[in-house]
Protein backbone atom coordinates (compact mmCIF):
# COMPACT_ATOMS: atom_id res chain seq x y z
CA UNK A 1 0.00 0.00 0.00
CA UNK A 2 1.04 3.60 -0.54
CA UNK A 3 1.43 4.31 3.17
CA UNK A 4 4.27 1.74 3.29
CA UNK A 5 6.56 4.16 1.43
CA UNK A 6 9.20 5.36 3.84
CA UNK A 7 10.77 8.80 3.68
CA UNK A 8 14.10 9.68 5.22
CA UNK A 9 13.12 12.04 8.08
CA UNK A 10 16.20 14.15 7.39
CA UNK A 11 14.86 15.09 3.98
CA UNK A 12 11.58 16.85 3.28
CA UNK A 13 8.49 16.49 5.44
CA UNK A 14 5.49 14.57 4.22
CA UNK A 15 2.28 16.54 4.67
CA UNK A 16 0.08 14.50 7.04
CA UNK A 17 -3.00 16.47 5.91
CA UNK A 18 -2.73 14.91 2.44
CA UNK A 19 -4.04 11.40 1.80
CA UNK A 20 -2.74 8.76 4.22
CA UNK A 21 0.13 10.45 6.06
CA UNK A 22 1.22 12.33 2.95
CA UNK A 23 0.68 9.71 0.24
CA UNK A 24 -2.23 8.61 -1.93
CA UNK A 25 -2.47 5.47 -4.01
CA UNK A 26 -4.52 6.26 -7.12
CA UNK A 27 -7.18 3.61 -7.55
CA UNK A 28 -10.21 2.43 -9.48
CA UNK A 29 -12.07 -0.88 -9.05
CA UNK A 30 -11.50 -3.54 -11.71
CA UNK A 31 -7.84 -2.87 -12.44
CA UNK A 32 -4.72 -0.96 -11.51
CA UNK A 33 -3.51 2.58 -12.12
CA UNK A 34 -0.11 2.00 -13.71
CA UNK A 35 1.00 5.53 -14.52
CA UNK A 36 0.49 9.10 -13.33
CA UNK A 37 2.11 11.76 -15.46
CA UNK A 38 1.40 15.46 -15.80
CA UNK A 39 -0.36 17.30 -12.95
CA UNK A 40 -2.06 20.70 -12.93
CA UNK A 41 -4.01 22.67 -10.33
CA UNK A 42 -7.38 24.26 -11.10
CA UNK A 43 -8.72 27.58 -9.81
CA UNK A 44 -10.18 25.85 -6.72
CA UNK A 45 -6.89 24.23 -5.73
CA UNK A 46 -7.92 20.76 -6.88
CA UNK A 47 -5.35 18.62 -8.67
CA UNK A 48 -5.88 17.01 -12.09
CA UNK A 49 -3.62 14.10 -13.07
CA UNK A 50 -3.24 12.37 -16.44
CA UNK A 51 -2.48 8.67 -16.24
CA UNK A 52 -3.19 5.11 -17.32
CA UNK A 53 -5.61 2.48 -15.97
CA UNK A 54 -4.96 -1.19 -16.79
CA UNK A 55 -7.42 -4.09 -16.73
CA UNK A 56 -6.82 -7.67 -17.83
CA UNK A 57 -8.24 -6.83 -21.24
CA UNK A 58 -7.07 -3.31 -22.03
CA UNK A 59 -5.20 -0.17 -21.03
CA UNK A 60 -7.32 2.98 -20.80
CA UNK A 61 -6.45 6.63 -20.34
CA UNK A 62 -7.34 7.97 -16.91
CA UNK A 63 -7.88 11.47 -15.58
CA UNK A 64 -8.09 11.95 -11.81
CA UNK A 65 -9.16 14.89 -9.71
CA UNK A 66 -7.99 15.19 -6.12
CA UNK A 67 -9.29 17.40 -3.35
CA UNK A 68 -7.00 19.57 -1.25
CA UNK A 69 -7.06 16.81 1.38
CA UNK A 70 -5.40 14.40 -1.03
CA UNK A 71 -8.47 12.29 -1.72
CA UNK A 72 -10.07 11.36 -5.02
CA UNK A 73 -12.86 13.86 -5.66
CA UNK A 74 -16.16 11.93 -5.80
CA UNK A 75 -17.80 14.88 -7.60
CA UNK A 76 -15.61 14.12 -10.62
CA UNK A 77 -16.24 11.20 -12.99
CA UNK A 78 -16.87 8.03 -11.02
CA UNK A 79 -15.21 8.13 -7.60
CA UNK A 80 -12.78 10.80 -8.76
CA UNK A 81 -11.65 9.33 -12.07
CA UNK A 82 -12.75 9.13 -15.71
CA UNK A 83 -11.33 6.47 -18.03
CA UNK A 84 -11.71 5.66 -21.71
CA UNK A 85 -10.00 5.04 -25.04
CA UNK A 86 -8.87 7.48 -27.71
CA UNK A 87 -9.58 4.78 -30.29
CA UNK A 88 -12.14 2.09 -29.61
CA UNK A 89 -10.82 -1.35 -28.63
CA UNK A 90 -7.19 -0.20 -28.52
CA UNK A 91 -4.89 0.42 -25.58
CA UNK A 92 -4.76 4.10 -24.54
CA UNK A 93 -2.44 5.96 -22.20
CA UNK A 94 -2.90 9.45 -20.70
CA UNK A 95 -0.01 11.89 -20.86
CA UNK A 96 -0.95 15.57 -20.56
CA UNK A 97 -3.87 17.60 -19.21
CA UNK A 98 -4.91 21.26 -19.50
CA UNK A 99 -7.92 23.43 -18.65
CA UNK A 100 -9.09 25.67 -21.51
CA UNK A 101 -10.27 29.26 -21.19
CA UNK A 102 -13.90 28.07 -21.32
CA UNK A 103 -13.24 25.58 -18.48
CA UNK A 104 -13.14 22.43 -20.58
CA UNK A 105 -10.61 19.77 -19.55
CA UNK A 106 -8.45 18.28 -22.30
CA UNK A 107 -6.46 15.08 -21.90
CA UNK A 108 -3.88 13.92 -24.44
CA UNK A 109 -2.09 10.63 -24.87
CA UNK A 110 -1.50 7.73 -27.24
CA UNK A 111 -3.39 4.69 -28.44
CA UNK A 112 -2.14 1.48 -30.01
CA UNK A 113 -2.67 -2.25 -29.70
CA UNK A 114 -0.02 -3.59 -27.32
CA UNK A 115 -1.80 -6.71 -26.08
CA UNK A 116 0.04 -10.08 -25.92
CA UNK A 117 1.24 -11.25 -29.30
CA UNK A 118 1.23 -7.87 -31.01
CA UNK A 119 4.76 -6.84 -29.98
CA UNK A 120 5.70 -3.22 -29.43
CA UNK A 121 7.72 -3.02 -32.65
CA UNK A 122 4.61 -4.04 -34.61
CA UNK A 123 2.60 -1.16 -33.21
CA UNK A 124 2.25 2.38 -34.49
CA UNK A 125 1.10 4.59 -31.63
CA UNK A 126 -1.37 7.31 -32.55
CA UNK A 127 -1.83 10.55 -30.63
CA UNK A 128 -5.25 11.42 -29.26
CA UNK A 129 -7.15 14.11 -27.33
CA UNK A 130 -10.29 13.71 -25.21
CA UNK A 131 -12.48 16.53 -23.87
CA UNK A 132 -14.38 16.61 -20.57
CA UNK A 133 -16.61 19.03 -18.71
CA UNK A 134 -15.80 20.14 -15.17
CA UNK A 135 -17.53 17.05 -13.77
CA UNK A 136 -15.35 14.62 -15.71
CA UNK A 137 -18.06 13.78 -18.26
CA UNK A 138 -17.08 13.42 -21.92
CA UNK A 139 -18.03 16.51 -23.95
CA UNK A 140 -19.81 15.09 -27.01
CA UNK A 141 -19.67 18.42 -28.84
CA UNK A 142 -15.92 17.82 -29.20
CA UNK A 143 -14.39 15.46 -31.72
CA UNK A 144 -15.91 13.27 -34.39
CA UNK A 145 -19.36 11.81 -34.86
CA UNK A 146 -17.79 8.35 -34.97
CA UNK A 147 -16.16 8.70 -31.53
CA UNK A 148 -17.70 11.67 -29.75
CA UNK A 149 -15.51 13.54 -27.32
CA UNK A 150 -12.29 12.31 -28.96
CA UNK A 151 -9.99 13.12 -31.84
CA UNK A 152 -7.07 11.27 -33.38
CA UNK A 153 -3.78 12.98 -34.20
CA UNK A 154 -2.80 10.43 -36.83
CA UNK A 155 -0.62 12.26 -39.38
CA UNK A 156 0.69 10.50 -42.49
CA UNK A 157 4.33 11.13 -43.30
CA UNK A 158 6.08 10.02 -46.49
CA UNK A 159 9.16 12.21 -46.95
CA UNK A 160 12.85 11.39 -46.50
CA UNK A 161 13.11 11.60 -42.71
CA UNK A 162 15.91 9.27 -41.66
CA UNK A 163 14.92 5.91 -40.10
CA UNK A 164 15.68 5.18 -36.46
CA UNK A 165 15.85 1.41 -36.78
CA UNK A 166 13.43 -1.47 -36.88
CA UNK A 167 11.54 -0.54 -33.72
CA UNK A 168 10.21 2.76 -32.48
CA UNK A 169 10.09 1.72 -28.83
CA UNK A 170 10.87 4.93 -26.96
CA UNK A 171 9.59 7.26 -29.67
CA UNK A 172 5.83 7.74 -29.57
CA UNK A 173 5.06 6.49 -26.09
CA UNK A 174 7.24 8.76 -23.89
CA UNK A 175 6.65 11.78 -26.11
CA UNK A 176 2.89 11.58 -26.41
CA UNK A 177 1.06 14.82 -27.24
CA UNK A 178 1.65 17.78 -24.94
CA UNK A 179 -1.11 20.38 -24.86
CA UNK A 180 -1.61 24.08 -24.23
CA UNK A 181 -4.44 26.49 -24.99
CA UNK A 182 -4.17 29.77 -26.84
CA UNK A 183 -6.40 32.60 -28.07
CA UNK A 184 -10.07 31.81 -28.64
CA UNK A 185 -9.67 28.41 -26.98
CA UNK A 186 -7.68 26.95 -29.82
CA UNK A 187 -5.59 23.94 -28.90
CA UNK A 188 -1.85 23.82 -29.53
CA UNK A 189 -0.10 20.47 -29.38
CA UNK A 190 3.35 19.03 -29.94
CA UNK A 191 4.05 15.36 -30.30
CA UNK A 192 6.42 12.86 -31.82
CA UNK A 193 5.17 10.05 -33.98
CA UNK A 194 6.55 7.14 -35.91
CA UNK A 195 5.44 5.38 -39.05
CA UNK A 196 6.72 2.56 -41.22
CA UNK A 197 8.41 3.38 -44.52
CA UNK A 198 6.65 1.79 -47.49
CA UNK A 199 10.02 1.54 -49.25
CA UNK A 200 12.44 0.14 -46.66
CA UNK A 201 10.13 -1.10 -43.91
CA UNK A 202 12.11 0.89 -41.34
CA UNK A 203 10.35 3.07 -38.81
CA UNK A 204 10.53 6.82 -39.31
CA UNK A 205 10.43 9.33 -36.47
CA UNK A 206 8.98 12.80 -36.87
CA UNK A 207 8.01 15.74 -34.65
CA UNK A 208 4.87 17.81 -35.11
CA UNK A 209 3.54 21.19 -33.98
CA UNK A 210 -0.17 21.57 -34.61
CA UNK A 211 -3.24 23.58 -33.77
CA UNK A 212 -6.89 22.58 -33.54
CA UNK A 213 -10.13 24.49 -33.20
CA UNK A 214 -11.86 24.41 -29.82
CA UNK A 215 -14.15 21.59 -31.03
CA UNK A 216 -11.20 19.47 -32.12
CA UNK A 217 -11.37 20.03 -35.87
CA UNK A 218 -8.23 20.90 -37.82
CA UNK A 219 -7.37 24.60 -37.86
CA UNK A 220 -6.54 25.18 -41.52
CA UNK A 221 -5.44 28.76 -40.80
CA UNK A 222 -2.39 27.20 -39.15
CA UNK A 223 -0.12 26.61 -42.14
CA UNK A 224 -3.13 25.38 -44.18
CA UNK A 225 -2.93 21.78 -42.92
CA UNK A 226 -3.29 22.50 -39.21
CA UNK A 227 0.22 21.28 -38.43
CA UNK A 228 3.89 21.61 -39.37
CA UNK A 229 6.85 19.29 -39.02
CA UNK A 230 9.70 20.28 -36.73
CA UNK A 231 12.93 19.28 -38.37
CA UNK A 232 16.47 20.56 -38.05
CA UNK A 233 18.39 20.23 -41.32
CA UNK A 234 21.18 22.80 -41.03
CA UNK A 235 23.73 20.08 -40.24
CA UNK A 236 23.92 17.01 -42.43
CA UNK A 237 24.83 14.72 -39.54
CA UNK A 238 21.65 15.63 -37.60
CA UNK A 239 19.59 12.46 -37.27
CA UNK A 240 16.34 13.03 -35.35
CA UNK A 241 14.67 16.21 -34.12
CA UNK A 242 12.93 15.16 -30.90
CA UNK A 243 10.19 17.42 -29.55
CA UNK A 244 9.65 17.40 -25.78
CA UNK A 245 7.18 20.23 -25.21
CA UNK A 246 6.19 23.80 -25.90
CA UNK A 247 4.99 27.03 -24.32
CA UNK A 248 2.68 29.73 -25.63
CA UNK A 249 4.04 33.17 -24.75
CA UNK A 250 2.64 36.49 -26.03
CA UNK A 251 1.18 34.94 -29.20
CA UNK A 252 4.36 33.01 -29.84
CA UNK A 253 4.77 29.26 -29.67
CA UNK A 254 8.18 28.23 -28.32
CA UNK A 255 9.10 24.60 -28.94
CA UNK A 256 11.84 22.68 -27.13
CA UNK A 257 13.54 19.34 -27.55
CA UNK A 258 16.74 17.59 -28.56
CA UNK A 259 18.66 16.95 -31.75
CA UNK A 260 20.56 13.70 -32.02
CA UNK A 261 23.44 13.10 -34.40
CA UNK A 262 25.02 10.09 -36.04
CA UNK A 263 28.40 10.57 -34.41
CA UNK A 264 28.29 13.58 -32.10
CA UNK A 265 26.73 14.53 -28.73
CA UNK A 266 23.09 15.57 -28.72
CA UNK A 267 22.09 19.22 -28.29
CA UNK A 268 19.01 20.84 -26.87
CA UNK A 269 17.12 23.32 -29.00
CA UNK A 270 14.48 26.04 -29.00
CA UNK A 271 12.51 27.17 -32.04
CA UNK A 272 9.82 29.83 -32.16
CA UNK A 273 6.72 30.18 -34.33
CA UNK A 274 4.10 32.88 -34.63
CA UNK A 275 0.47 32.13 -33.99
CA UNK A 276 -0.05 31.04 -37.61
CA UNK A 277 2.80 28.53 -37.47
CA UNK A 278 5.42 30.58 -39.30
CA UNK A 279 8.99 30.16 -38.06
CA UNK A 280 10.36 33.27 -36.32
CA UNK A 281 13.84 33.66 -37.79
CA UNK A 282 14.61 36.63 -35.48
CA UNK A 283 14.25 34.44 -32.38
CA UNK A 284 17.60 34.06 -30.67
CA UNK A 285 18.99 37.33 -31.96
CA UNK A 286 20.42 35.88 -35.14
CA UNK A 287 22.42 33.16 -33.38
CA UNK A 288 20.21 30.34 -34.63
CA UNK A 289 20.82 27.79 -37.35
CA UNK A 290 17.91 27.00 -39.66
CA UNK A 291 15.66 28.86 -37.18
CA UNK A 292 16.84 26.75 -34.21
CA UNK A 293 18.66 28.02 -31.13
CA UNK A 294 21.01 25.28 -29.91
CA UNK A 295 22.52 24.50 -26.52
CA UNK A 296 26.14 23.40 -26.21
CA UNK A 297 26.63 19.62 -26.57
CA UNK A 298 24.82 17.61 -23.87
CA UNK A 299 27.84 15.71 -22.61
CA UNK A 300 30.48 13.88 -24.58
CA UNK A 301 28.47 10.93 -25.95
CA UNK A 302 25.37 10.67 -28.14
CA UNK A 303 22.68 9.83 -25.57
CA UNK A 304 21.82 13.22 -24.06
CA UNK A 305 18.25 14.54 -24.22
CA UNK A 306 15.99 17.33 -23.03
CA UNK A 307 13.11 16.13 -20.84
CA UNK A 308 11.05 19.29 -20.35
CA UNK A 309 10.74 23.03 -20.89
CA UNK A 310 9.79 25.30 -17.99
CA UNK A 311 9.19 29.02 -17.81
CA UNK A 312 10.50 30.38 -14.53
CA UNK A 313 9.93 34.11 -14.17
CA UNK A 314 11.42 35.57 -17.38
CA UNK A 315 13.68 32.59 -18.10
CA UNK A 316 13.14 29.55 -20.30
CA UNK A 317 14.71 26.46 -18.73
CA UNK A 318 15.52 23.33 -20.72
CA UNK A 319 15.76 20.49 -18.21
CA UNK A 320 17.35 17.23 -19.27
CA UNK A 321 20.33 14.91 -19.05
CA UNK A 322 23.65 14.05 -20.61
CA UNK A 323 24.60 10.38 -20.89
CA UNK A 324 25.53 10.48 -17.22
CA UNK A 325 23.82 13.26 -15.26
CA UNK A 326 21.26 16.03 -15.21
CA UNK A 327 21.75 19.31 -17.05
CA UNK A 328 19.83 22.60 -17.31
CA UNK A 329 20.17 25.30 -19.96
CA UNK A 330 18.67 28.78 -19.58
CA UNK A 331 17.48 31.27 -22.20
CA UNK A 332 15.66 34.58 -22.16
CA UNK A 333 12.18 34.87 -23.66
CA UNK A 334 13.69 36.13 -26.92
CA UNK A 335 15.87 33.04 -27.28
CA UNK A 336 19.25 34.42 -26.26
CA UNK A 337 21.39 32.72 -23.64
CA UNK A 338 20.49 33.95 -20.14
CA UNK A 339 23.81 35.22 -18.83
CA UNK A 340 22.35 35.76 -15.35
CA UNK A 341 21.86 31.98 -14.95
CA UNK A 342 25.07 30.09 -14.08
CA UNK A 343 27.11 32.67 -16.05
CA UNK A 344 25.38 31.59 -19.25
CA UNK A 345 26.78 28.06 -19.04
CA UNK A 346 25.09 24.68 -18.80
CA UNK A 347 24.24 23.79 -15.19
CA UNK A 348 25.08 20.18 -14.36
CA UNK A 349 23.53 18.20 -11.50
CA UNK A 350 26.73 18.14 -9.45
CA UNK A 351 25.02 18.08 -6.08
CA UNK A 352 27.37 18.44 -3.09
CA UNK A 353 27.68 15.19 -1.17
CA UNK A 354 25.79 13.02 -3.69
CA UNK A 355 27.08 9.46 -3.89
CA UNK A 356 25.95 8.78 -7.47
CA UNK A 357 24.95 10.64 -10.60
CA UNK A 358 21.63 12.47 -10.54
CA UNK A 359 19.33 12.59 -13.59
CA UNK A 360 16.40 14.98 -13.98
CA UNK A 361 12.84 13.92 -14.80
CA UNK A 362 10.81 17.12 -14.38
CA UNK A 363 10.89 20.64 -12.93
CA UNK A 364 8.45 23.14 -11.44
CA UNK A 365 8.56 26.83 -10.63
CA UNK A 366 8.56 27.70 -6.93
CA UNK A 367 8.56 30.93 -4.94
CA UNK A 368 11.95 32.55 -5.40
CA UNK A 369 13.36 29.68 -7.41
CA UNK A 370 12.53 26.38 -9.06
CA UNK A 371 12.54 22.71 -8.13
CA UNK A 372 14.15 19.91 -10.13
CA UNK A 373 12.89 16.35 -9.64
CA UNK A 374 15.15 13.40 -10.38
CA UNK A 375 16.69 10.15 -9.29
CA UNK A 376 20.11 9.12 -8.00
CA UNK A 377 21.78 6.09 -9.53
CA UNK A 378 19.79 3.63 -11.71
CA UNK A 379 16.24 4.80 -12.37
CA UNK A 380 14.74 1.43 -11.50
CA UNK A 381 15.90 1.78 -7.88
CA UNK A 382 13.61 4.77 -7.47
CA UNK A 383 15.94 6.84 -5.28
CA UNK A 384 14.30 10.22 -4.94
CA UNK A 385 16.00 13.62 -5.35
CA UNK A 386 14.55 17.14 -5.22
CA UNK A 387 16.85 20.13 -5.61
CA UNK A 388 15.81 23.74 -5.20
CA UNK A 389 17.68 26.31 -7.27
CA UNK A 390 17.62 30.07 -7.05
CA UNK A 391 16.91 32.07 -10.20
CA UNK A 392 20.67 32.50 -10.61
CA UNK A 393 21.20 28.74 -10.88
CA UNK A 394 22.79 28.47 -7.41
CA UNK A 395 21.43 25.83 -5.04
CA UNK A 396 19.08 27.29 -2.42
CA UNK A 397 20.80 26.27 0.82
CA UNK A 398 17.67 27.12 2.85
CA UNK A 399 16.18 23.93 1.41
CA UNK A 400 16.92 20.51 2.85
CA UNK A 401 19.80 20.07 5.24
CA UNK A 402 21.67 23.18 4.14
CA UNK A 403 22.72 21.53 0.87
CA UNK A 404 19.90 22.76 -1.37
CA UNK A 405 18.71 19.26 -2.16
CA UNK A 406 17.12 16.26 -0.45
CA UNK A 407 17.26 12.51 -1.01
CA UNK A 408 15.24 9.49 0.03
CA UNK A 409 15.06 5.84 -0.96
CA UNK A 410 11.48 5.54 -2.14
CA UNK A 411 11.39 2.63 -4.55
CA UNK A 412 9.27 4.83 -6.82
CA UNK A 413 9.90 5.57 -10.50
CA UNK A 414 9.30 9.32 -10.60
CA UNK A 415 7.08 10.99 -13.18
CA UNK A 416 6.14 14.61 -12.41
CA UNK A 417 6.41 17.46 -9.91
CA UNK A 418 4.04 20.35 -9.15
CA UNK A 419 4.10 23.14 -6.57
CA UNK A 420 0.58 23.54 -5.20
CA UNK A 421 0.16 27.15 -4.10
CA UNK A 422 -2.35 27.36 -1.26
CA UNK A 423 -4.18 30.23 0.41
CA UNK A 424 -5.39 30.99 3.92
CA UNK A 425 -1.95 30.85 5.47
CA UNK A 426 -1.45 27.19 4.53
CA UNK A 427 2.05 26.20 3.39
CA UNK A 428 2.59 25.36 -0.25
CA UNK A 429 3.01 21.72 -1.14
CA UNK A 430 5.42 19.90 -3.40
CA UNK A 431 3.42 17.18 -5.15
CA UNK A 432 5.23 14.30 -6.81
CA UNK A 433 3.78 11.43 -8.85
CA UNK A 434 5.44 8.10 -9.47
CA UNK A 435 5.01 4.37 -9.91
CA UNK A 436 6.01 2.01 -7.10
CA UNK A 437 8.60 -0.28 -8.68
CA UNK A 438 7.70 -3.42 -6.70
CA UNK A 439 3.98 -3.14 -7.32
CA UNK A 440 3.66 -1.08 -10.50
CA UNK A 441 0.92 1.10 -9.07
CA UNK A 442 0.77 4.89 -9.21
CA UNK A 443 1.02 7.14 -6.18
CA UNK A 444 0.98 10.84 -5.33
CA UNK A 445 3.17 12.16 -2.52
CA UNK A 446 2.80 15.55 -0.86
CA UNK A 447 5.68 17.32 0.89
CA UNK A 448 5.50 20.54 2.86
CA UNK A 449 7.31 23.22 0.87
CA UNK A 450 9.21 24.96 3.64
CA UNK A 451 12.62 26.60 3.80
CA UNK A 452 14.82 24.58 6.12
Amino acid sequence: MANQIKIDPRSVKLDPSFGANGTLRLSKPGGMVTNAKKMISDQHGRILIAGTFKTQALEEYAIFRLTDRGEQDFAFGIAGVSVGSFKKNEDSRGNSVIITQDNKILLSGTSGDRRPGSGLSATVFIGGIACFDQNGVIDETFGTEKHKGHISLSITRSDDQKPIGQSHDGVSDPVAPVLSSVEKNKIVFTWMGAGQSTDSGAYLAYSVLGRRESNGTEDTSFQKKGHIYIRYVAEQSALITWVRGHLVEDEKIIVAGSITYDDAPARGYLSCYDISGKLDTAFGGGTQKDGFVLTPPLGEKTGGKIANILRHESTLLLVGNTDEKGVIAAFTLDGTVDQSFNRGELLYADLPGSKANVNWVDAASSDGGFLALGYMGPAELGDFVIARYLSSGALDTRFGDGQGWVFSTLGVELKAILVQRRTGGLPNRILVTGVVTKGEYAVVMAFIDVDE
